[in-house]
This record gives structure tokens, C-alpha cells and sequence, in this order.
């Protein structure tokens, strides 16, 4: 993956979800947890770029750096410069906010934002 599909790729996701992905309770609520495939199907960043067939639930409470490196994910690897700071829009920013943060993202790192324009 190239840089651009990878901010594609996890910029639609999360702008077309509009809602950010919990892991799951026992009791089958979503928790305030982060997950890479959290209730409903819904993603992180990150996760839109984890093939289905790669993931498996251990990857889950791992930063993207460790799951990249205990993983093996060799495709992201290059590319953590990237995913660290969509990771961090999908944790840590109000989802009102992800966009401008999202095309801040892609202004700094000199990417097309053609995709997510009119979302």
C-alpha cells in the first residue's frame, strides 16, 4: 500500500462510519477501549487498513507499532509515520473534528484529499 491508499483507505472509513470502534464487554456493550474491529464491524484508522484475513483478536490493546512488528504486517511497516497520527485522530479527537483534522493530517504529509472532500 502507498501512502495515499493507506490515508484513503482509513480517512473514508472513518468519515463514512462516523463513530469510532469500542472493544466489547462480556456483557456485550461496547467499552471506552480503542479497537481495531470494535461492536457492529466498525474500524479504527488503523484497522481499515488490516486485511480481514491478517487480523486476529490479539492484536487487539497493542499500539499499531507493536502489532506491525509482532504481526509481521511488512506491507504497513513503512507507512507508521502515517497510521500513528490517524490512529490518534480516531482516539483521541471529538468525531465533529476528525475531518479538519483529517485534511490537516493529509496537508502536512503532502497528500491528495480528493477522496474525502465531500464527505
Amino acid at each position: 500500500m502507498t501512502a495515499q491508499e493507506i490515508f484513503d483507505k482509513s480517512a473514508v472509513g472513518l468519515l463514512t462510519q462516523k463513530a469510532k470502534s469500542y472493544l466489547v464487554n462480556p456483557d456485550g456493550h461496547e467499552s471506552m477501549v480503542c479497537a481495531y474491529r470494535g461492536a457492529n464491524g466498525k474500524k479504527c484508522a488503523a484497522g481499515f487498513c488490516i486485511d480481514d484475513h491478517t487480523y486476529i483478536g490479539n492484536m487487539e490493546k497493542r499500539s499499531i507499532n507493536k502489532v506491525i512488528e509482532i504481526f509481521k504486517l511488512r506491507n504497513l511497516i513503512e507507512h507508521l509515520d502515517l497510521l500513528a497520527p490517524l490512529q490518534s485522530i480516531h482516539d483521541q479527537v471529538s468525531i465533529d473534528n476528525w475531518k479538519a483534522e483529517l485534511l490537516h493530517l493529509a496537508k502536512t504529509k503532502g497528500l491528495s484529499t480528493e477522496k474525502i472532500d465531500n464527505l
